[in-house]
Parts: structure tokens; C-alpha cells; sequence
């Protein structure tokens, strides 16, 4: 299901997955996350919603990854709001972002054109323990040089450079 859905052969990959169910196999939030990335990348949101509701329906609980899935496609089709909201029930469910998380909000944001939002990402991020990685440096970087803050960007880099 995972290599069908990298290569957004989506209608074998749900043919596997409903015979998986036919069979009794167990599904678990990495079948469906799968999926949902699958779906997300086809921009059939629709789809990728409807096995959202389903793993809540099942008792499957979803973890980390499915947000990340889900949030990413919002970042995809350029959906702030809906990435935020997702964010936020993130946490609400007790899921710590991930660096991966933080990365993609902020270029969510930055492509957006609400670097406040962006900074805020990364001041979250610094609060909660999640060390910047070279993305994060990357998107951060991009959003200060875009909002003509050059100096700050300067010295994000060599903050940068010195940390290792």
C-alpha cells in the first residue's frame, strides 16, 4: 500500500486495503496514514478526510505521522487555515510537533504571506525544546531575507554556524 501510494496508484492501493479488511488484517494508523498521504498527493482531500473520520470510527488512533500527512497537503494546496486547525488538534490530542512539523507550518506561513505566524513557528519551536534543523535554518532564513530583515537573517546564519 505504502509503494502504491508513493506512486499515487491509488485505486490498487485501496483495492489492497479493502481486501486487507476483507481478510481481518489489522489496520493501523500507518496503513491509513498511506493512504491519506496517497490521497493528499492526488489533492483528493475528500478521500483523504473520509479516512481520517474512519480511523476515528475504528478506535485506530492516529498518531504523529497522519497529522503530518494531513498537514502537509494543506501545505501543498496552499491551505493556511486548515493546516493551522489541524495543528492545533495536534496538540489537543496530546501530539508533541515533530521538527517536521514545525519546518512545514512555517513555510506554510511564509508562502502565505504571514511571517508573523512563521516567527511564531519558530519561537514555538525554541519554547518547546525542538532543535532547529538545516530546513528549519532554510525556512527561517528565507522568510527574514523576504521581509527585507537582513541583518536578522545575518545573524540567524551565523547563529547558525556557530551552534555546529
Amino acid at each position: 500500500i505504502r509503494a502504491l501510494s508513493k506512486l499515487q496508484k491509488m485505486e490498487e492501493a485501496s483495492k489492497f486495503f479493502a481486501e486487507m479488511q476483507e481478510h481481518g488484517s489489522p489496520l493501523d494508523a500507518a496503513v491509513y496514514t498511506c493512504l491519506i498521504t496517497g490521497y493528499g498527493n492526488k489533492k483528493k482531500l475528500d478521500k483523504a478526510y473520509g479516512l481520517l473520520q474512519e480511523m476515528k470510527e475504528k478506535g485506530i488512533r492516529h498518531d504523529c505521522r497522519t497529522y503530518n500527512a494531513l498537514i502537509k497537503v494543506m501545505m501543498i494546496l496552499h491551505k493556511p487555515d486548515e493546516a493551522t486547525k489541524l495543528f492545533e488538534e495536534m496538540s489537543q490530542y496530546g501530539f508533541q510537533p515533530t521538527i517536521h512539523t514545525y519546518n512545514m507550518m512555517m513555510k506554510l506561513y511564509f508562502r502565505a504571506r504571514n511571517p508573523e505566524m512563521g516567527f511564531a513557528i519558530w519561537d514555538q519551536m525554541a519554547r518547546n525544546g525542538c532543535c532547529p534543523d538545516v530546513n528549519s535554518y532554510t525556512v527561517f532564513i528565507g522568510g527574514l531575507i523576504r521581509e527585507g530583515r537582513s541583518e536578522e537573517a545575518c545573524a540567524c546564519i551565523e547563529s547558525m554556524i556557530d551552534k555546529g
